[in-house]
């Protein structure tokens, strides 16, 4: 979530809080300044997290994977989110195993 943060905060702060609009009093660069320093927040923290990552022998080399293997599962994994967010069914925090 963090790393789309700072494109979130800045819709927020354009569109509905009308950031930089005339009559309101807010400058829009301000706005920017702001969300820019959110997003250097969010690439150090993405860049922390990927070598925390690597380091824990979580991140694989995606060459060892053929281009077929991965189109089908970012298609699953695509499907799964979608049916997932029409129909959330079967979703728990605790599941007791049998």
């Amino acid at each position: 979530m963090l790393v789309t943060a700072p494109f979130v905060l800045l819709l927020l702060d354009l569109w509905p809080l009308a950031a930089g609009a005339p009559g309101t009093g807010r400058a829009p660069g301000r706005a920017r300044r702001r969300e820019a320093a959110a997003a250097g927040a969010q690439r150090a923290s993405s860049v922390v997290t990927y070598f925390a990552q690597r380091s824990g022998d979580a991140v694989q080399d995606w060459l060892g994977y053929t281009f077929a293997v991965r189109l089908s599962n970012a298609l699953d994994a695509s499907l799964a989110y979608i049916t997932r967010t029409l129909w959330p069914a079967r979703l728990a925090f605790y599941y007791p195993t049998r």
